[in-house]
C-alpha cells in the first residue's frame, strides 16, 4: 500500500512547449496589410485665391517667347499697312466708298453707321487684319487696349473711312463691323493660349477676304471688349477713367445691322 505522500501517486505536470514565434515573411496569396499613406499637400490653384496684386496678374499674363515673336510680327505688319493707308490722299477716300443704288448715298450712312461712330467715341475698333495676322503667327490677344498697337486701332478721326468701302462690289446689306464675345478660359485672361481665336480664324479670314474684294483699301472693324477697352492693371489713371465713363453711357437702341 502506498502512502498518500509518495512520489508515485503525485501527478506529473506536462513539460511546457517552447514559444512559437510569428513568421515575418508574408505567406503566398495572403492579403497584404494596408500601408497608411501620408496626406498629400495640394497646391492651391491660382483661381482659388481671392485677390491678386498687379504684379501677380502681370506674371500670369507673361507671354512665351513664341507669343512675343508673334506679337512683334503682327505689330510690324499692321504698322506697314497703316502707313500705306495714310499715303492715300484724303480727297480720294470717297472714291472707294460703297454707295447704294442711287449712287449718291453712302452705304455706311444708309445702314446707320452713325450709331457706330457714336460708340467709337469711347470704344475704338480693332483692324481685323491685325487680329488675323496675330493668330496666324501663333499669338494671343494683348491684355487691353493699352497693349494693342496704335496702328491696329480704328478711330473716327483717323481711319474710319476704310470701313466705308464695305459693300462696294457686292451688297451685303450690313456694315463692315464685327462684334463678338467669348467665355473666359482663365480668370486672368480669356484666351491665353489662343484656342478661341484659332477656332474662329477661318471665319475672320473669310470676312477679310470678302472685304478686299470690295476694295484693297477696305477693312473690317472688330469689337472685342478685351482689346477695345483698357484692362487691369491700368498703367495710367486715364485708362480707368475711360472704363468708368463707359459704364455711364446709356444703351442706345436700335442697333444698326452689323456683319
Amino acid at each position: 500500500m502506498g502512502c498518500a505522500g509518495s512520489k508515485a501517486d503525485q501527478a506529473v505536470a506536462p513539460a511546457a512547449s517552447p514559444p512559437v514565434q510569428a513568421s515575418t515573411q508574408p505567406q503566398a496569396g495572403a492579403p497584404q496589410p494596408a500601408v497608411p499613406q501620408q496626406p498629400k499637400t495640394e497646391e492651391v490653384p491660382p483661381s482659388a485665391k481671392k485677390t491678386f496684386t498687379d504684379a501677380e496678374i502681370l506674371e500670369l499674363r507673361r507671354l512665351t517667347p513664341a507669343q512675343e515673336q508673334a506679337a512683334q510680327y503682327a505689330k510690324d505688319h499692321i504698322t506697314k499697312v497703316y502707313n500705306e493707308m495714310k499715303k492715300v490722299p484724303h480727297k480720294e477716300h470717297e472714291q472707294h466708298w460703297a454707295k447704294i443704288s442711287d449712287n449718291k448715298t453712302v452705304s455706311w450712312d444708309f445702314f446707320r453707321g452713325n450709331l457706330i461712330e457714336d460708340v467709337m467715341k469711347h470704344t475704338p475698333l480693332i483692324d481685323i487684319e491685325y487680329i488675323v495676322t496675330l493668330v496666324e503667327a501663333g499669338g494671343v490677344m494683348p491684355c487691353g487696349l493699352q497693349n494693342v498697337p496704335k496702328e491696329a486701332v480704328i478711330t473716327v478721326g483717323d481711319n474710319l473711312w476704310r470701313l466705308k468701302c464695305w459693300n462696294k462690289e457686292e451688297r451685303k446689306f450690313c456694315l463692315g463691323v464685327l462684334v463678338f464675345s467669348y467665355p473666359w478660359l482663365d480668370f486672368y485672361h480669356p484666351d491665353r493660349n489662343g484656342a478661341q481665336l484659332t477656332r474662329i480664324l477661318p471665319f475672320l479670314k473669310s470676312m477679310m477676304a470678302e472685304c478686299k474684294k470690295d476694295s484693297k483699301y477696305g477693312t473690317i472693324g472688330v469689337m472685342i471688349d478685351f482689346l477695345c477697352l483698357p484692362q487691369k492693371p491700368f498703367s495710367h489713371p486715364s485708362q480707368k477713367d475711360q472704363v468708368c465713363d463707359l459704364l455711364r453711357v446709356p444703351l442706345r437702341l436700335p442697333w444698326p445691322r452689323l456683319s
